[in-house]
């Protein structure tokens, strides 16, 4: 079977990391931001602007986003019962970045797979 695993709130902790960039960014006390209750984050104050801007900042040290407990472990069971795990992410959409930014949103991705071996086809 194949199987089709997203990145962000599945594998990545991504809405720590981007909370960890927002409160460094405006000098807020790091754990301040409450969990996001919509897209792009309006109960921290942003809109889909701001949100990019955040959302690219935290592209540029993707690397350092943690993986949930579990989720390298679940993965690596899937693929020994022999199921193919394919990624899907929206960090190469064009909606979200602009050329630079996509390329840099992907290359990261992969690294940051790599490094924390998650298993992927």
């Amino acid at each position: 079977m194949i199987i089709g695993v997203d990145v962000d709130g599945v594998l990545a902790k991504y809405n720590e990391a981007l909370a960890k960039v927002v409160e460094t960014t405006q000098n807020l006390p790091p754990g301040s931001l409450k969990p996001p209750t919509g897209w792009n984050f309006p109960n921290w104050g942003l809109n889909r602007e701001s949100f990019r801007i955040y959302h690219t900042m935290l592209m540029h040290n993707i690397v350092d986003m943690e993986v949930y407990p579990g989720a390298k472990e679940a993965l690596d069971k899937l693929v020994s019962l022999g199921h193919t795990i394919r990624i899907v992410t929206s960090r190469g959409s064009t909606d979200l970045h602009d050329t630079p930014v996509k390329h840099l949103a992907i290359k990261g991705t992969i690294e940051w797979m790599d490094i924390h071996a998650i298993s992927y086809h």
